[in-house]
């Protein structure tokens, strides 16, 4: 009896410890299920200031990227009002995020961990924008050129300082920088940086040697690259300038043979660019341009066979090497037929010799 009585017991605990578990299920308490490939859901709240005017702003878009070996989008929102709540960010308290808010068109970046998006309201600044460029100056720029067979390879680097005060976003509706580049100019790449990766440029030809960057300028320095090629030709010409002044700028060519010619263009001999001609140039007011020419130096084919050149004059000129086995074959003949006829001599002399005792 007693050993049947035992069953009723184990149902009842059974059936206890599924009602404590549903309990605790319904208190509110997290499960697994509501956590993500990315984290838990959080909501997160924004608060927008106007950075020029110091009063509340807005964001036309915003987006959250969560880094991991690239960017994954795990929002993007219009929102309206200077601050907002987005109720359900999937968040890991040490994971990396990037914040992009857009407004008149120009993006701001924002890093933040989870933890502290989850922890307080995250404040994010946006700027006016303008198109007077009174207070833009390239600061700095690298113009590097490399002769590649018939084809001439550039590379600018900028570094544009925006120093508005109040601060503002220089963005014209059009173009915001213009730069003189040589004709014929193509395979044209332009990025500027400040986000996590390069942030394409819209160029646009205006003229024959003129182009056009539509590029946002925020308060501060920003750092702007652009490649292009253009046919070679020898004497050809290359001019430097923008519409804004130009501080302090340098000049890299490649092969170091090329001769450059230009007005205030100054060699600057740098044991850091082996295999390059460097120069440093004037300034250059907004408006204005300086413009080099470029000839081979007076030397024909390529560089390789220049440096082949050189090797062979350090030792002895090709005719030299060309005649030097045939002048060793007038001195061999000679030489041997002299060792013969004394070998032979010393045949004769040792026979004579025998003949003599006998």
């Amino acid at each position: 009896m007693h050993g049947r009585c035992q069953i009723p017991v184990v149902a009842r605990t059974i059936l206890a410890a599924l009602a404590v578990a549903a309990t605790i299920g319904s208190s509110g308490i997290p499960s697994a299920h509501a956590q993500t490939r990315d984290g838990f859901a959080q909501p997160v709240t924004f608060k927008v200031v106007n950075a020029t005017t110091r009063s509340p702003g807005a964001v036309d878009r915003l987006t959250i990227d969560y880094l991991t070996a690239r960017p994954n989008n795990i929002v993007d929102t219009r929102p309206s009002g200077s601050t907002f709540t987005i109720g359900s960010v999937p968040l890991r308290d040490a994971g990396q995020y990037i914040v992009t808010a857009w407004w008149q068109n120009v993006p701001y970046w924002f890093s933040f961990t989870g933890r502290e998006m989850v922890a307080d309201t995250l404040t994010i600044h946006v700027f006016d924008t303008s198109d007077d460029l009174q207070a833009v100056t390239v600061t700095g720029l690298n113009l590097v050129v490399q002769r590649q067979g018939e084809t001439l390879k550039l590379e600018y680097m900028l570094q544009v300082d925006n120093a508005t005060s109040p601060q503002r976003t220089i963005m014209a509706s059009d173009h915001t920088l213009t730069m003189a580049v040589p004709g014929g100019l193509q395979d044209i790449d332009a990025t500027y940086r400040r986000g996590p990766d390069p942030t394409p440029i819209a160029t646009g030809s205006l003229g024959t040697d003129r182009l056009g960057l539509s590029v946002p300028l925020t308060w501060g320095q920003n750092t702007i690259r652009l490649t292009g090629r253009v046919p070679w030709s020898e004497g050809m010409t290359l001019p430097v300038g923008f519409n804004v002044p130009v501080r302090t700028w340098s000049l890299l060519v490649s092969p170091d043979w090329l001769e450059v010619q230009g007005l205030g263009l100054e060699p600057d001999p740098s044991s850091e660019f082996q295999g390059y001609g460097r120069f440093r140039g004037p300034e250059i007011e907004a408006g204005r341009r300086v413009t080099m020419k470029l000839s081979g130096g007076g030397l024909q084919g390529t560089p390789e066979a220049h440096v082949f050149a050189t090797a062979g004059d350090s030792t002895a000129s090709g005719s030299d090497e060309e005649t030097a086995p045939d002048q060793g074959g007038d001195i061999g003949f000679p030489l041997r037929l002299v060792l013969v006829l004394a070998l032979v001599g010393l045949i004769l002399l040792f026979v004579a010799n025998r003949r003599t005792r006998s």
